[in-house]
């Protein structure tokens, strides 16, 4: 298993991690209505639960490629691909009594990438191997604890996460927290959108705060970091045309 990089978890860590925190939650009435192991969490495996923050964008990871250490963003798409490995066992799609030998197909795709990376094996992504890891900083804004450091390293597309100021309400972090990710998504040179999935699960995992709070924080974003909404782009027309 590699050693993950200063400020990361390799995913059997996490794991071990999140199932603390899993009991942690469990053990207060707030706990258990709320965060990534209250409400309809109750109950399921600490795995289970990363997962699917994996697989929906919650959590976002980064793999170290086996062939020359380099850190790479690993999509939420990549956590639902099964795939197959070369020298996995064979599925018989035939029979030949003539030969008298079995006739094989290719390997069969049952490989799942997380069940994979927790044994600390690495999975493809984009024809390279990778091996996942987790910042710890990213860990604990999901849980809804006090983030440790900022890892030393980051790749370059990565959106950080940014702690809002205590005392704030779930709304008003989630206007500071979409601004920083806004402006960091911006600076390379994209614009995130108002029902971006993956970015309403991030602000509330980060933030608390509800969808409504997300779209308000949304729209009040300067026009520069957002899509302009249908009657903004119909006023700008209007400009336009004189």
């Amino acid at each position: 298993m590699v050693n993950p990089p200063t400020g990361y978890w390799n995913i059997y860590g996490a794991v071990f991690w999140a199932a603390d925190i899993r009991d942690e939650h469990h053990s207060t009435p707030e706990g258990r209505r709320a965060g990534p192991f209250g409400g309809a969490n109750i109950g399921k495996d600490a795995a289970r639960v990363t997962q699917d923050a994996l697989e929906c964008g919650e959590l976002r990871a980064a793999g170290v490629r086996a062939a020359d250490g380099v850190l790479v963003t690993i999509p939420p798409s990549a956590w639902r691909v099964v795939f197959a490995r070369p020298n996995d066992p064979r599925s018989v799609v035939g029979y030949s009594e003539r030969w008298n030998h079995d006739l094989h197909g290719p390997p069969q795709a049952t490989r799942i990438p997380f069940a994979e990376a927790r044994e600390g094996r690495t999975f493809p992504l984009l024809r390279h191997g990778v091996t996942p890891i987790l910042a710890q900083a990213d860990l604990f804004r999901w849980a809804g604890a006090e983030p440790p450091a900022e890892p030393p390293e980051r790749q370059d597309d990565w959106p950080v996460s940014v702690p809002a100021p205590a005392g704030m309400t779930p709304a008003d972090a989630a206007r500071f927290w979409l601004n920083g990710y806004a402006t960091k998504a911006a600076e390379g040179s994209s614009v995130p959108k108002r029902d971006d999935k993956a970015m309403i699960q991030a602000c509330k995992a980060a933030t608390g705060c509800t969808v409504d709070d997300v779209r308000a924080a949304y729209t009040a974003l300067p026009e520069t970091l957002r899509n302009a909404s249908p009657k903004e782009r119909q006023i700008g027309k209007k400009r336009a045309a004189g």
